[in-house]
C-alpha cells in the first residue's frame, strides 16, 4: 500500500476491535522513525508511552522507577532535562479523566431520581395495601392463614415489579442507543457505551426489593390486626393509621429529594450559562473547520507546501458566503499542546534548563480574522511575510505583559534555538484566547507566519453565513 506517496509492506492485520488510545479511530500503524536533524533536542516532550505491568508489578513501583529514571536523565542532561520527569497513571484514568467529574455528577443525579422513583412506588404500594385492609380482614376471618395472605400479596407485588422492571430494561436499551447517537463527537469511548449487565442486575435487585418490601408491609399489618375491628370500622384501623403515617413520611422524603435534585439542576444550568458567557478571545459563531494533510513526498519542499495552502484558501474564499479563511497547525481548545522554549533578545539568559515556554502555532495571514481574534497593537501577517522576508512573529497580551512591560512591538525573540539563534521581530500583539479550555487561564502564546515555517498538516478555518460543509470538501 502507499501512504503519503511512500510504499509500505503489510506485515500484520489487527482485529477490528483493536483501537488503542489515544487515537481510537486509527486504521494503520507504522514504525516510528525519528528525524532529529530539524533542530529538535532532548528537551522535546511529545511522546506518550503505554506499558503493561507484570504480575509482580504495581503502579507505585512503576512511579518510583520512573522518578528514578527522571532524576538520572536530569543528572546526565541538565541542559534539557532539568526539573523534568515522568507522569505515570492508569490508562483507564487517562481515557476518562476529562469526563469523569461530569459522569460522577450525572450518576448522583440519577441516584436521586432512582430514590424518588422507589419512594413513589413504595407509596403507591402502601396506599394500595391500605385500601385492601377490609378485604384482607374478611379473608382472615374466613380462615385464611397468615402465610397464605403473605404469599398472595408477595406474589402480586413481585409480578408488578417484574413487569415494571422488564419495561424499564427495554426502555433503557432504547434510551441508551438514542443518547449515544446524540452525544457530541469526540466524547471518549462513546461508541462503547452500552447497558451493562451489572447495572441490569442492580436494577433487578432494587426492583425486587422495593416490590417485596412494600408489598409485604400491608400483609404484615393485616395479619396483626383484629379482623372484627377492621370490618366494624369499615377497613379503617390503627394499622391503617400507621400506614398513613408511613406514607406521609415517604411523601416528605420524596419532596425533599426532589428539592435537592431541583436545586442541583438549577446550579447546573447557572454554571452552564456562566460558561457560555466566558470570553474565549475568539468567536466560533459561523466558523467551520477541516483538517488537511498533504503528502510530505509530493510536497517535499517549503515553496510547494506554501503554494498548496495558498491555492486552497483562494478556492475556499471564492465559495459564496465565505467571509474569511485561514489556517493554523492546531485549533485552540482542541486538547493539543505544543509548547516550546523562547529567549528574549537583550534579556539575561535563563538558568540552565529553565527557559520560559510558550504555546506556538503557525498561521496563514487570514487565520486571526477567520477566528475573530483582534490585533491590539501592531499589525497582522500579510502575504509579504514569506521565506525571503524578515523573520517576524505575533505574541499575545499575556506574553507582552510578562516579558515586555506592555511594549512588545519591535522587540525580538528567538524560538527554541539557543545555540544558533534566529531572531524574529514582533510585529503584532493579539488578544488572549482560551487555548486549553474555558476554565483555563490564557498562557503565553506566539504565532509564526506559515510561509516562514511550512508544515504538511493544517486546520483550515472558514467564517461565513450559509456555508455548508459539503461545499468545502
Amino acid at each position: 500500500v502507499r501512504l503519503n506517496d511512500q510504499p509500505f509492506s503489510v506485515v500484520g492485520v489487527m482485529p477490528a476491535t483493536f483501537r488503542p488510545p489515544p487515537f481510537l479511530g486509527t486504521d494503520v500503524w507504522t514504525t516510528m522513525q525519528m528525524d532529529m536533524s530539524n533542530g529538535g533536542g532532548r528537551g522535546g516532550a511529545f511522546l506518550r508511552a503505554v506499558g503493561r505491568l507484570t504480575d509482580a508489578g504495581s503502579l507505585e513501583l512503576a512511579r518510583t522507577q520512573a522518578t528514578q529514571l527522571g532524576l538520572r536523565l536530569e543528572a546526565d542532561y541538565p541542559e534539557a532535562n532539568r526539573d523534568t520527569g515522568f507522569n505515570v497513571y492508569p490508562l483507564q484514568f487517562d481515557l476518562v479523566q476529562q469526563s469523569s467529574q461530569a459522569l460522577w455528577v450525572l450518576l448522583g443525579a440519577v441516584a436521586f431520581v432512582l430514590l424518588i422513583a422507589c419512594v413513589n412506588v413504595a407509596n403507591l404500594l402502601l396506599g394500595r395495601g391500605a385500601g385492601r385492609q377490609g378485604e384482607l380482614a374478611v379473608r382472615i376471618a374466613l380462615g385464611a392463614g397468615r402465610k397464605r395472605i403473605l404469599t398472595q400479596l408477595m406474589t402480586e407485588s413481585l409480578i408488578l415489579a417484574v413487569l415494571g422492571g422488564a419495561l424499564g430494561a427495554a426502555l433503557s436499551f432504547a434510551g441508551t442507543a438514542a443518547l449515544v447517537r446524540l452525544a457530541p463527537a469526540g466524547t471518549p469511548l462513546i461508541d462503547q457505551v452500552t447497558v451493562d449487565g451489572r447495572i441490569l442486575g442492580f436494577a433487578a435487585l432494587v426492583t425486587m426489593l422495593t416490590g417485596a418490601l412494600f408489598g409485604i408491609l400491608p400483609a404484615l399489618r393485616a395479619s396483626h390486626a383484629r379482623p372484627a375491628t377492621v370490618i366494624r370500622e369499615g377497613g379503617r384501623s390503627g394499622g391503617a393509621a400507621g400506614s398513613a403515617r408511613l406514607r406521609n413520611g415517604l411523601v416528605v422524603g420524596q419532596v425533599g429529594l426532589a428539592l435537592i435534585l431541583l436545586v442541583g439542576a438549577g446550579l447546573l444550568v447557572r454554571s452552564f450559562q456562566n460558561l457560555r458567557d466566558v470570553d474565549l478571545g475568539f468567536d466560533p459563531t459561523d466558523v467551520l473547520s477541516m483538517q488537511v494533510q498533504i503528502s510530505p513526498v509530493r510536497y517535499a519542499d517549503a515553496p510547494s507546501r506554501v503554494a498548496f495552502f495558498t491555492a486552497l484558501e483562494e478556492r475556499v474564499a471564492s465559495i459564496p458566503g465565505v467571509a474569511n479563511v485561514g489556517s493554523i497547525t492546531n485549533l485552540p481548545m482542541a486538547g493539543a499542546d505544543g509548547d516550546t522554549s523562547f529567549f528574549v533578545e537583550g534579556a539575561a539568559p535563563p538558568e540552565s534548563g529553565l527557559a520560559p515556554s510558550v504555546w506556538l502555532r503557525r498561521i496563514t495571514p487570514g487565520y486571526l480574522d477567520a477566528l475573530g481574534v483582534q490585533i491590539v497593537s501592531g499589525r497582522n501577517f500579510t502575504a509579504s511575510d514569506d521565506a525571503e522576508a524578515t523573520r517576524v512573529i505575533i505574541v499575545n497580551e499575556t506574553l507582552e505583559r510578562d516579558y515586555f512591560d506592555g511594549q512588545a512591538v519591535g522587540k525580538r525573540l528567538n524560538v527554541n534555538n539557543p545555540e544558533n539563534p534566529i531572531w524574529r521581530e514582533i510585529v503584532g500583539v493579539a488578544e488572549d484566547i482560551k487555548n486549553f479550555g474555558i476554565r483555563s487561564e490564557s498562557r503565553n502564546a506566539m504565532y509564526l507566519p506559515y510561509a516562514q515555517a511550512p508544515t504538511t498538516f493544517m486546520f483550515v478555518a472558514v467564517r461565513g453565513e450559509g456555508v455548508e460543509l459539503e461545499s468545502l470538501i
